[in-house]
């Protein structure tokens, strides 16, 4: 019995062109991980701003009134307590630095897939680290100066802001003495004996945070939503799509000749892939043919 098999018949399409949104090009777990990231530390601030305002902190930008025990934090207590009260304001700097380069890669990616759609609307050169002839060399900053300045403007302000919205306060005196309630505790070792330190806090840079905050979440959406130029097909940031993009196929570069007749320098002179795959070919080719 003979097996009889059904193959559709190919038939001629019309080509359409689709619209490709930059959200594409960026896998969804970057977008989740990354807004992770961001609204982690939003909704840190603003829990933060609604405890200060809460217990009753006034909305000010800096430490105005000592005798406000709602604007210390707990005392910090241990064998060394102005070096720990250090490390414990410097944590959120740390969060703050880690909250932007993750923003930064977000939009690094966007401005990625623009750059990369705009190879099929108009011959571009190839940015590289280290141009050579018509290549260009990379942004200095990453990305185009109209979004790597402002960033820069923004993550030097947001950690000035931070800086105000936590703070080391050293008295010195005898005024304060432990377990008076106002959030101080003495530290003999790094500081003198009559001197108490304290971490102060302000509601208002933590307000502004939180504003810059979501309106920076807002931005990446705003970009994502925007249409890629030509039609380039979408690789993201797969180094191996574009590296496979940017090379020509060895077949491609086959000279062109009359029947067999292909002499060794032309050879050697269009098919600078195709020579180094027979290069290692050749021994083994040679080797199996008769003698």
């Amino acid at each position: 019995m003979t097996d009889v098999y059904a193959f559709e018949s190919l038939e001629s399409r019309h080509w359409v062109k689709k619209q490709q949104l930059r959200v594409m090009a960026i896998p969804r777990g970057v977008w989740v991980g990354t807004y992770g990231v961001l609204l982690i530390g939003i909704i840190a601030a603003a829990v933060c701003l609604w405890q200060q305002l809460s217990s009753g902190t006034s909305l000010r930008g800096i430490k105005l009134n000592v005798d406000e025990a709602s604007s210390f934090l707990y005392p910090v207590m241990g064998p060394s307590p102005f070096l720990s009260s250090v490390v414990i304001a410097n944590i959120p700097q740390l969060f703050l630095s880690f909250w932007y380069l993750t923003y930064n890669s977000l939009i690094t990616r966007l401005e990625m897939s623009q750059e990369w759609a705009l190879l099929s609307v108009d011959y571009q050169p190839l940015r590289v680290t280290q141009p050579r002839g018509l290549q260009t060399s990379t942004y200095r900053l990453q990305l185009p100066y109209k979004y790597s300045i402002p960033m820069i403007i923004l993550s030097a302000i947001g950690h000035w802001l931070l800086s105000n919205a936590v703070f080391i306060i050293v008295s010195q005196g005898s005024y304060y003495v432990d377990g008076d309630g106002i959030g101080s505790s003495s530290d003999p070792t790094s500081l003198s004996s009559d001197a108490v330190v304290s971490i102060g806090t302000a509601s208002l840079p933590v307000l502004v945070l939180t504003i810059l905050g979501l309106i920076a979440l807002l931005l990446p959406i705003l970009l994502s939503r925007r249409v890629l130029p030509g039609y380039m097909p979408i690789v993201g940031s797969n180094s191996l799509a574009i590296s496979a993009a940017c090379h020509v196929s060895p077949l491609a570069k086959v000279p062109k000749g009359d029947g067999n007749e292909v002499d060794a320098r032309t050879w050697k002179q269009d098919a600078t892939e195709l020579q180094d795959l027979l290069a290692a070919a050749l021994p083994q080719v040679q080797s199996d043919l008769p003698s």
